[in-house]
This record gives C-alpha cells, structure tokens and sequence, in this order.
C-alpha cells in the first residue's frame, strides 16, 4: 500500500517526483543493494519492478557520460551512490551545471532535460527510479539494458 496520496492527485498511474525522492532514499539505505551489480557489473540491473515505479542500478566508469536527453513523459528521481557527477540541466532559458556528490538525490518532471556525466572517484553508481514504469529501462551512458530484474517488496 502506497504510503502517501500525492500520486493520486498527479494521475493514478505515477508518482510524483516526492513520492519517488522518498522511494530513492530508501532504496538506497538497503545495505545488500550494490550486490545487485555482483553478477555483472558494467550492465544496469532493475532492483524493484512495481505497478507505479521501476528502479534501476546503473554502473559508470570513469569519464561516461549520458547524451542530454528529457524523460519521455515519465517523472523520476536518481540517486548519486558512489561517484562524483557532473548534471547539465537545459531549459528554455539557460544551461546550468552543478555536481551531485554520493548520497545526493534529485527528482524531476518529464520536461527535465539533463546530462550526467561522471567527473571523480573510480566506477561509481547511480539509483533511477521513473514513473510510470520503463521496462526498457533508463537512459543510460554507452552500454545495453539486461533484464535482469530483483523484485523486492517496496
């Protein structure tokens, strides 16, 4: 049972922004969560598949980076495990660049047009989470989406 009305008032098949914020966050205090990349740790793992959300772990190396790109209609929020991130935000009226640090998250609308790139520390990790569900999986640096999914209660 979801925890919060906010989404219903959003449209009944996504969360808000908030809504996955507090998602993210818990998420990433599961203590087993970086044993979901043991298998293969260059490829994005979904780590919780549900009705309203995905959530997805994505490996970097050093120095990649996304292409910009906007979210195709879904609302999400990511999560800086490890690494240090550059994000170039672009709107309408401007380019902005900020660095997200490990423990950071930021939640976005569809709009939101972003690059991230990593800029410090050796592989680092990032926690997505999009709504509604993108079981083709998030955007991601140079590498393919598997589709190997550990479903965990939310």
């Amino acid at each position: 049972m979801l925890s919060h009305l906010e989404p219903y008032l959003l449209a009944p098949s996504a969360l808000t922004p908030t809504a996955l914020l507090e998602r993210a966050a818990l998420i990433a205090e599961t203590p087993s969560l970086l044993d979901a990349l043991a298998a293969d740790p260059t490829r994005p793992v979904r780590v919780r598949h549900t009705p309203l959300y995905d959530a997805w772990l994505l490996p970097w190396q050093p120095g990649t980076a996304t292409e910009l790109h906007a979210h195709d209609g879904a609302h999400g929020a990511y999560a800086a495990i490890s690494g240090v991130f550059r994000e170039t935000i672009a709107s309408s009226s401007a380019v902005r660049e900020r660095l997200v640090l490990p423990g950071e998250r930021v939640a976005f609308r569809p709009e939101y047009t972003h690059r991230l790139a990593v800029v410090a520390g050796g592989p680092a990790v990032t926690l997505h989470l999009s709504s509604p569900p993108r079981p083709s999986g998030p955007c991601t640096p140079a590498f393919a989406v598997t589709d190997r999914t550990l479903v965990t209660t939310a």
